[in-house]
C-alpha cells in the first residue's frame, strides 16, 4: 500500500535512448510498451541522445514520439540540447520539457544571449532600435549588432584582437551604455551596461561570467514563456522562424 501511494504521488518518466538507426515505428512501439507497463504512474517519456542525432532524423523521431505520447495523454521530454536551434525545434515539435545548459555554457564562453524573442524579425528589431536610439548612449548601430550575432543568438564578448598598447576598443560594445537587451528585467540589465560587461570580460573578472549567466538564464526563460504562449495560439513556428531569420546561416 505504501509503495502504491509513493508511485501515485511521484510519477515517473520512462527513458528511451534514440540513435541513428532507430526508426519512427520502432520508437513508437517501444514507447507504447513502456507507457502501457507503467500505466497511470508515468508522466511521460524522456528521449536520451536526441541532441546528437542528425537534424532531419532527430526531428522525425521527436515528432513520432510526441504523436505517440499524445495518444497516451502523457508528455515528451528532451534531456539535453546543444544549440538554440535545437531548443526552438524541440519546442515547435511539441516537447513539453527541454533540458538545456546553454545559459551556463554561453556565460563560460563570454557570450551574451541577446536575440530578440518578442515578435522576432529583423524588421521589428530594426524599428525598435531606431525608436530607442540615443546618441548619448554610444549605442552600437543595429547593422553592427545583427552582424555580431552568432548561430546561437549570442554576441561574443571576448576581444578578437588585442592591439600592441593593450587597447580593446575594437568591439562594438566598448562604449555602449545601454543594457544587454532593451527592456530586459534581469538584475544584470537593470544595473549594468554592455560596456561594463565587456570591460569585465577584458579584465578576466569572474564577475563577468556570473552576470552573463544571470542574464542568459533570464532571457532563455523569457523565450520559453514566449514559446509556451505561442504554442497555445498555434504560432510557435512563427516565433521559431522569426528568431532563425535574425541568425546567421548555420555553420
Amino acid at each position: 500500500n505504501d509503495d502504491k501511494k509513493v508511485r501515485a504521488a511521484t510519477k515517473l518518466w520512462a527513458p528511451i535512448t534514440v540513435y541513428n538507426s532507430l526508426t519512427e515505428e520502432s520508437l513508437m512501439e517501444e514507447q507504447s510498451i513502456l507507457v502501457s507497463q507503467e500505466g497511470d504512474g508515468i508522466s511521460g517519456v524522456a528521449l536520451i541522445g536526441w541532441s546528437h542525432l542528425p537534424t532531419e532524423h532527430g526531428n522525425r523521431l521527436l515528432q513520432a514520439a510526441v504523436n505517440e505520447a499524445n495518444n497516451h495523454k502523457v508528455e515528451t521530454a528532451i534531456l539535453a540540447t546543444r544549440t538554440l536551434r535545437q531548443v526552438l525545434r524541440a519546442a515547435s515539435l511539441g516537447a513539453t520539457l527541454i533540458g538545456c545548459s546553454l545559459p551556463t555554457t554561453w556565460a563560460r564562453e563570454k557570450r551574451a544571449f541577446v536575440v530578440p524573442i518578442h515578435n522576432p524579425t529583423k524588421s521589428t528589431f530594426s524599428k525598435k532600435q531606431k525608436t530607442n536610439d540615443d546618441s548619448t548612449t554610444n549605442r552600437a548601430p543595429l547593422s553592427t549588432l545583427l552582424q555580431l550575432l552568432d548561430h546561437d543568438g549570442c554576441i561574443p564578448l571576448e576581444p578578437k584582437q588585442m592591439k600592441q598598447d593593450g587597447s580593446v576598443q575594437d568591439h562594438a560594445w566598448f562604449r555602449d551604455q545601454s543594457p544587454l537587451v532593451q527592456g530586459c528585467q534581469c538584475q544584470t540589465c537593470q544595473t549594468h551596461t554592455r560596456a561594463y560587461l565587456y570591460h569585465l570580460v577584458c579584465a578576466k573578472e569572474l564577475l563577468a561570467e556570473m552576470l552573463l549567466f544571470v542574464h542568459n538564464l533570464h532571457h532563455m526563460l523569457e523565450l520559453m514563456k514566449e514559446l509556451k504562449r505561442a504554442r497555445s495560439n498555434g504560432k510557435c513556428l512563427d516565433i521559431e522562424q522569426g528568431i532563425l531569420d535574425c541568425l546567421p546561416p548555420q555553420p
